[in-house]
């Protein structure tokens, strides 16, 4: 099988398990699954939890959340216990303004299972992965930039990128498990424009992740 981004087709050993484009009308409470896996995403409406839509996005629209209140969630999404990728497009409102784009966060046996990505203060681009954190001095503007994060089972590496160049790497040996939604924007509440969330069951390679570029 092949997956269209925006921008480019990539075949089915690297498509995505969850794929989030933000294409939907003003007021939407739900969010479409583009990798075809039926991950839908939402929101509580009712809480004021919401991102404002229609906004102009790295490709076509994008959702913009607030630091207050904004998030989305796709509950359908396991942790897997091998390799996983999480990127998306982020364009922050302000330089210092701190946030985390993607974050699945899971209590089991007294230990937090976790995998987040995101930008804090002054550009400085970051990926969790259980008690590991591994950090790097990005861009400080309020421009598009891509960021990902790989976490590589059989490499025993956690491999963070912006704008496709691989900024550091840490060695791991803790696997993921747990149950945990998927978090879009809520984890230090991001305060920006996201577009094309995209997470993977596999390690992507460099070449792979300049490809959603």
């Amino acid at each position: 099988n092949l997956v269209q981004f925006d921008n480019v087709t990539i075949s089915e050993t690297a498509a995505p398990l969850a794929l989030y484009r933000f294409e939907e009308e003003a007021g939407a409470q739900t969010f479409v699954d583009g990798s075809g896996n039926g991950h839908t995403a939402g929101c509580d409406a009712a809480n004021g939890q919401c991102p404002t839509l229609g906004n102009n996005g790295r490709f076509h629209n994008a959702a913009h959340f607030s630091q207050t209140s904004h998030n989305l969630t796709a509950l359908s999404l396991p942790f897997r216990s091998s390799s996983m990728t999480i990127a998306a497009w982020g364009k922050r409102d302000s330089p210092s303004s701190n946030g985390g784009v993607l974050a699945k966060l899971d209590q089991e046996g007294g230990l937090n299972q976790n995998f987040q990505l995101g930008v804090s203060d002054g550009g400085i681009v970051y990926c969790a992965h259980n008690f590991g954190l591994l950090f790097a001095s990005g861009t400080a503007n309020t421009d598009w930039h891509h960021y990902a994060c790989v976490l590589d089972h059989e490499a025993e590496e956690l491999r963070l990128y912006e704008d496709g160049v691989r900024m550091n790497v840490q060695i791991y040996d803790d696997p993921l498990s747990g149950t945990a939604a998927l978090s879009i924007a809520s984890n230090n509440d991001f305060e920006g424009t996201i577009d094309d969330v995209a997470v993977f069951d596999a390690a992507l390679t460099v070449d792979e992740i300049a490809n959603l570029m």
